[in-house]
């Protein structure tokens, strides 16, 4: 199936909403719903946690370099939360769609297990920007992050006869669509990938039926291990309206290898 025809299948895998002519609509956490511009049919949502992954403790954080941005971190709520990834001391890698919440752009990264935890170690957010017409941003810190927490490597190209069949995904995002007080802790699910190639933007992530990523997760990492060696390849965009389904769309690194090695990333 080629990228055109996987995201207008009538499954609604959701494309990313900078490439295709469908009206956004931002509700409650900051949460990405997707609407056919002709008739408002809801066509996925975005924001996305790991239904059915796994706790991770700190050590596993802080080496994968898994952060959460917050818009108010004192919320007992639990929304306005996305994931993303520390790229550099004082760079983390997320969607750009994050910074369209109508509850507030973040305005604090935290490093933990519980991006609500008041006593998560946090770095205040000082800007962020994003290639043009892609849900994909580079946030910069006021301070430095945490010596503790490592920087991952992102691929912005795949090598010569690698093209990732398989890998996981991390994020703070709800436990399940009907939960949402569940959101804000950090869980890890695998994947397989479905229609990865060279050129094209996204990668369709399967975690089979009953798991997935939901809302609080987008932002989140794509890993997979090339080499013995951990590199991010994709940030979380969007999903199936219902998180269980199990289908969800990452933006490529390696689409915007070009952007991303301007900005000194590696």
């Amino acid at each position: 199936m080629n990228f055109l025809s996987m995201v207008f299948s009538s499954f609604t895998l959701k494309p990313l909403f900078v490439f295709l002519p469908f009206a956004v609509k931002l509700i409650g956490c900051g949460r990405l719903q997707l609407e056919s511009a002709s008739n408002n049919a809801p066509l996925g949502r975005s924001q996305v946690f790991s239904v059915g992954g796994n706790p991770m403790t700190i050590d596993r954080i802080a080496t994968l370099g898994l952060v959460a941005l917050v818009v108010d971190p004192t919320r007992t709520d639990r929304k306005g939360v996305c994931s993303g990834t520390l790229v550099q001391k004082n760079r983390v890698l997320t969607a750009a769609h994050c910074f369209a919440n109508p509850l507030g752009k973040p305005t604090i990264v935290q490093f933990g297990i519980d991006a609500f935890d008041a006593k998560t170690l946090s770095v205040k957010v000082k800007s962020w920007s994003r290639p043009s017409s892609a849900d994909l941003a580079l946030v910069e810190l006021e301070t430095e992050a945490p010596k503790t927490w490592k920087s991952a490597k992102i691929l912005t190209e795949f090598p010569i006869g690698f093209l990732p069949q398989s890998g996981f995904g991390a994020g703070f995002g709800r436990a399940s669509t009907q939960t949402p007080l569940t959101a804000g802790i950090a869980r890890e699910l695998g994947v397989q990938f479905q229609n990865v190639s060279r050129g094209t933007p996204i990668a369709v992530a399967l975690s089979g039926q009953g798991k997935g990523f939901c809302y609080g997760d987008s932002g989140g990492p794509l890993f997979v291990t090339l080499k013995g060696e951990i590199y991010v390849i994709g940030v979380l965009s969007n999903g199936a309206q219902t998180c269980e389904t199990g289908i969800d769309n990452f933006t490529l690194t390696s689409f915007y290898g070009n952007w991303l090695s301007k900005h000194k990333m590696f």
